[in-house]
């Protein structure tokens, strides 16, 4: 993708995020209500739908896009490109995914939206709820994932099969976020916006003719 394409498609996730931020002022709409409750057993509103393997998975995917643990991976990947004499992939990496998690600080304290209550909480939170912090830092890091794919492996069924998994990943965890009760549906849909547009950026403007 060029950067040119790159900065389009970085507009186009941020105008979706503009309109989401438009209903984010107060608790959520109906939609975002439904969708919460659909998440829930009706008959206890304590107990999520699915299998008995659902709720640890989803425990364990919302532990492995918290902050620390994507940290600890943009650094490990930073320090592999860089040992590959690959300075400016991992100046992407590190602006990628520790700028995103900078601005949804900012973005937090902007709009200090309230988490959901009509649920019980199956996970610890703490803060404000817009914009999920594990939607968007976990799609910033899935789109620098999969852009880095594309620029540097060849184009064979294990890049695609590399770059469907980082997707899938942000994906899992955002979902999470609103399985456990913690976010509001459009908390997480911003943050995915929030999060794959400031890849997108960061990559047109490191990335771009090197």
């Amino acid at each position: 993708m060029s950067a040119r394409r790159q900065l389009y498609a970085a507009a186009a996730l941020a105008l979706g995020f503009a309109v989401l931020a438009l209903i984010a002022s107060g608790p959520g709409g109906p939609v975002d209500q439904w969708l919460i409750r659909a998440l829930r057993d009706p008959a206890d509103p304590a107990t999520p739908i699915g299998a008995g393997w659902a709720l640890p998975l989803m425990s364990l995917a919302t532990r492995l896009g918290s902050t620390k643990a994507l940290i600890v991976a943009g650094l490990i990947a930073a320090a592999l490109l860089l040992w590959r004499r690959r300075r400016f992939e991992a100046l992407f990496v590190v602006a990628a995914v520790g700028g995103s998690m900078i601005a949804n600080n900012l973005l937090k304290q902007l709009f200090a939206r309230a988490r959901p209550d009509l649920v019980e909480h199956l996970s610890h939170a703490s803060g404000t709820s817009f914009p999920s912090g594990h939607a968007q830092n976990c799609a910033a890091a899935g789109m620098a994932a999969a852009l880095l794919l594309a620029r540097l492996a060849p184009p064979t069924r294990l890049r695609a099969a590399g770059m469907a998994a980082a997707a899938a990943f942000a994906v899992t965890v955002g979902f999470s976020r609103a399985y456990l009760g913690v976010h509001w549906p459009s908390d997480i849909l911003a943050g995915w916006c929030a999060g794959a547009a400031w890849a997108l950026a960061m990559a047109a403007l490191l990335l771009r003719g090197r």
